[in-house]
């Protein structure tokens, strides 16, 4: 168990939902407990502290099959080793590139699923059995004494709604409130199956109040605002009325032609505020439906990987010239017929990063075919985005619509060029004082990669550090917190 002492070579097994191997290698358990796993050649062991209902279910054996009895000297070894096994091993570097403070386990194990256990001082949410708990988060902090819950489709994922969610629980722990997420999809903390986008049937009272009812806060993050599963936003949005919640709205019905005809949502209450992330869309609320918004943009927390760089070119066989980054999903709106003619006018290699979604597979394959430029799909198995962004030497975001675009942001952290397509919100942040090249005139681009200005990236990523970090998204949620006075005219936060 997670009592026991040393053991080399060992096989842990946490009964109830957990499994991990662990490979070669001196694994000391004492105080501590294996949540990640070792494969030969592709990762490494990491060693957390231990939780008691973690610890009283896990079972470790020595290769000979026998317990090792516990001994003092063991669990004080356990300690020490926990950061020593952790620092600068693969599987460390690959969690941080994942934006992910805790192992994915699942490529390996299958399904297996990582049981959530609440750090002393948050209120464990009433058990239901349509509610899995799915991971631990050792950083929570219970400095306020507040709590908050994040509910979506579908979180813990790479996709727009699960990064900037991500970020505003880092954004709410700095300012010391405990928060948990909660979706019916991807690798949230409590996952209900009925959230999901995909769910035939909407969330009934008793999983809401489960997951919900114990926190002082609930923030909505994209769920109340495109009527894609109306029948689960109007589930949630009936059990937070009167109580206060947050509606933080990425899109909206009229900026997507199949819900032009939506004009009674997204759904409001008295005791909510709701949250845009650009002025467009805060100004479009206010005209549309009648409702006062606050403007917050994201914030981003992007640790680069340079030292990345060479070994993930050689992972995705490239050798020489651009390789041009487009970190999106394939959709149609995305400009993938731009982003490909970009890199042949530079005579580079185009990577598309994300999956085919909105029924857009089949006509990718023909735009691909169309591009006769060398192409990559994908990350590769253990490459996140920070590496990605090491590898590349250009990003293009070429869409036609954008809620906001992550990856203006990213690039400038991660340093890099960006070449833009003319959506209406990449206006509103070039306001701030961007450089960026256009994705539809390619010329600039490839100048500028034949002599690189290094001034270019220095001022970027200086304005992207000043007005989109985490410290800067903080102050500009704080206002928003239950005990803020509440405001019901429109704001604009800026940090």
């Amino acid at each position: 168990t997670a009592r026991t002492g040393s053991a080399r070579g060992a096989e842990v097994v946490a009964r109830g939902g957990l499994v991990v191997v662990v490979g070669a290698g001196r694994v000391v358990v004492g105080a501590a407990v294996v949540v990640g796993a070792a494969v030969v050649g592709r990762a490494a062991v990491v060693v957390r502290p231990a939780e008691p209902e973690v610890a009283a279910n896990a079972v470790v054996s020595g290769s000979s099959g026998a317990p090792h009895p516990p001994t003092a000297s063991s669990e004080a070894a356990s300690r020490a080793s926990a950061g020593a096994v952790c620092r600068g091993t693969s599987l460390d570097r690959w969690m941080r590139a994942r934006r992910c403070g805790h192992p994915r386990i699942s490529p390996i194990l299958g399904r297996t699923r990582l049981r959530s256990v609440f750090t002393s001082g948050s209120a464990e949410p009433a058990r239901n059995p349509r509610v899995t708990r799915q991971r631990h988060h050792s950083g929570m902090s219970t400095a306020s004494g507040r709590s908050a819950a994040i509910v979506s489709y579908r979180l813990g994922t790479a996709d727009g709604v699960s990064v900037t969610a991500a970020q505003w629980v880092r954004a709410m722990r700095r300012l010391g409130m405990r928060v948990r997420t909660v979706a019916g999809d991807g690798r949230p903390d409590l996952l209900v199956r009925s959230l999901a986008l995909g769910s035939t049937r909407p969330p009934r009272r008793a999983e809401l109040a489960a997951v919900l009812d114990d926190v002082d806060l609930v923030v909505v993050d994209n769920l109340c605002s495109l009527p894609m599963n109306r029948a689960v936003g109007e589930a949630v949005a009936e059990h937070l009325r009167g109580r206060p919640a947050l509606l933080r709205h990425h899109d909206l019905p009229w900026e997507r032609p199949q819900y032009a005809g939506v004009t009674n949502w997204p759904p409001d209450d008295p005791s909510w505020r709701h949250v845009t992330i650009n002025e467009l869309a805060r100004r479009a609320l206010l005209a549309r439906r009648g409702i006062a918004a606050t403007t917050v943009h994201h914030g981003f927390a992007e640790r680069p990987c340079p030292e990345q760089r060479d070994a993930v070119r050689r992972r995705l066989r490239v050798d020489r010239g651009p390789l041009v980054l487009q970190p999106t999903r394939a959709i149609a709106r995305k400009g993938i017929d731009v982003g490909l003619a970009l890199t042949a006018a530079v005579g580079g290699t185009y990577w598309l990063t994300g999956p085919a979604e909105d029924g857009y597979q089949a006509e990718l394959g023909a735009v691909l075919a169309a591009g006769r430029v060398p192409v990559r799909r994908r990350l590769p198995f253990g490459v996140g985005m920070a590496g990605a962004y090491a590898a590349c030497d250009a990003v293009v975001l070429p869409s036609s619509w954008e809620g906001f675009g992550l990856p203006l942001i990213e690039a400038a952290l991660h340093r890099r060029p960006i070449a833009v397509g003319r959506f209406p919100v990449a206006a509103e942040l070039a306001a701030f004082g961007f450089r960026w090249f256009d994705a539809h005139d390619p010329e600039p681009l490839r100048a500028w990669l034949a002599d690189p200005d290094p001034g270019l990236l220095d001022h970027n990523e200086a304005i992207a550090r000043d007005h989109f970090g985490i410290d800067a998204l903080a102050r500009r949620l704080e206002p928003l917190l239950p005990g803020a006075p509440r405001r019901r005219e429109p704001q604009h936060l800026t940090a």
